[in-house]
């Protein structure tokens, strides 16, 4: 049966790598690839229409034959695109971790993140830290106060008391970090005397001290929703 027209032909892996392939003069150069490239930085193209395949195995494979199980192809002139059979040799993953080492491509393993009293940056302790929270807790210290107490900038001392650093997982930030003005008595009595229809929302953050979207977010139950 006659092929749909229009349909575009599914070429062989050979022509498709040859047209992909850029040969210059000097036949000993680098033979680049032009084609599409893996995230590793080597060329790949699409073998039998569903796997993709490296390039520069491809070459190997096609002027040398099957590699052997286990066994790497290597890059002499450290170019990912080049496919030059000349450029390319086989070798063990000893030798591929070697020739990655000394072209200076081996996986860099980052340090530990470090935090809390272990980042060398650190000025306090983790003891520090929980008084301050504690203090600023009680309603008795400001920022300021709390940033000269323990001799610290102003911003770090915020960011310390709301949670937003110091963060650590065996010591979880409360629901509500940093200043609790209200008791679990409280949110109940603001949602009783809402429910009522007879105040405003505005009425009840002056009268308790605390912000109108604070008591938005208790009376629809989004903020304090542990509170029966």
């Amino acid at each position: 049966m006659a092929g749909r027209k229009g349909a575009s032909k599914w070429h062989s892996p050979e022509e498709r790598f040859w047209v992909r392939v850029n040969i210059p003069v000097d036949p000993d150069a680098c033979w680049e690839w032009i084609g599409s490239k893996a995230s590793s930085g080597y060329g790949s193209m699409m073998i039998d229409k569903k796997d993709n395949y490296l390039v520069h195995r491809f070459s190997w494979e096609l002027h040398h034959g099957p590699i052997p199980d286990g066994m790497f192809i290597c890059h002499q002139c450290d170019n990912p695109l080049c496919v030059n059979p000349n450029h390319l040799f086989c070798g063990t993953p000893l030798d591929n971790m070697r020739d990655m080492i000394a072209k200076g491509r081996q996986v860099r393993i980052e340090p530990p993140h470090l935090c809390g009293e272990d980042h060398p940056r650190a000025t306090l302790t983790q003891e520090q830290v929980n008084e301050m929270r504690s203090l600023y807790a009680s309603g008795n210290y400001t920022i300021a106060d709390l940033a000269l107490r323990y001799d610290t900038a102003r911003s770090n001392a915020n960011l310390i008391v709301l949670w937003r650093s110091w963060r650590t997982l065996d010591s979880p930030p409360p629901e509500y970090p940093g200043r609790t003005k209200l008791t679990e008595d409280d949110v109940r009595a603001i949602r009783a005397e809402y429910s009522t229809g007879k105040v405003l929302q505005r009425e009840l953050a002056a009268r308790y001290d605390v912000t109108p979207s604070l008591i938005s977010g208790i009376v629809n139950r989004k903020r304090w929703a542990h509170v029966a």
